[in-house]
């Protein structure tokens, strides 16, 4: 996307509220250190390298010491603290940024810092052509549903991908549907948009940009 045609305020929201219990570490995973660096501060890079420098961490409310380390000497936003649930969480990070108002909100999991700018920019691109864009990755594994350890049916994975973040948005919109929803089920912002039918466009993912739920994941990396 040409910078020059970005609209003049691109935010960004990193989750990071999580406790991290399935990775099986004292530390949350999040402020795990991967070459010398915290897992978050990797994702934060990518965006000031970007030169996006409206960022907020909504973080843990136990979890400010180890942040305030993770983040020192970086120039971002104050940090808001999140609630039990992801939905939860991201709203209080949108309310945070109602004074900024920006144009464009990208939300990413702490738990992805694999995520490279070359796939930024192509949702950002996509936030020219629709209120929602996301990366995601074709499912190439045959998809069993499954009930009582019982197999119901054979899913088409031709029609199934596995969503990534960062998940962008016009911010306006993303705002709107919070407001008039009470469910704090779902585990992605674009849930949000589907079930008020607003169109949200995927573009192609990255293989490198896995999330980080057990400790083996970062083995190799």
């Amino acid at each position: 996307m040409d910078r020059s045609t970005r609209p003049k305020k691109i935010a960004v929201l990193i989750v990071a509220a999580g406790t991290g219990t399935r990775f099986g570490s004292p530390l949350p995973k999040q402020y795990i250190d991967l070459d010398s660096k915290p897992l978050l501060r990797h994702s934060i890079d990518v965006f000031l390298r970007m030169g996006i420098t409206n960022v907020v961490a909504v973080i843990h409310p136990d979890h400010a010491d180890f942040y305030a380390q993770a983040i020192k000497g970086l120039d971002i936003l104050d940090p808001v603290m999140g609630g039990s649930t992801r939905a939860e969480s991201t709203l209080a990070g949108l309310n945070a940024l109602k004074n900024l108002a920006p144009d464009y909100v990208l939300v990413h999991d702490a738990a992805r810092p694999f995520v490279d700018s070359r796939l930024i920019e192509q949702v950002l691109d996509g936030l020219t052509k629709a209120a929602g864009c996301i990366p995601a990755i074709a499912v190439t594994d045959t998809i069993k549903l499954v009930a009582n350890n019982h197999i119901q049916q054979t899913l088409p994975r031709e029609n199934l991908w596995r969503a990534q973040t960062p998940q962008g948005f016009h911010y306006p919109v993303l705002l709107d549907c919070f407001t008039r929803t009470t469910d704090n089920a779902f585990t992605d912002e674009a849930s949000l948009l589907e079930k008020f039918n607003i169109p949200v466009i995927m573009v192609p993912g990255s293989e490198e940009n896995i999330k980080i739920t057990f400790s083996r994941d970062l083995k190799g990396s």
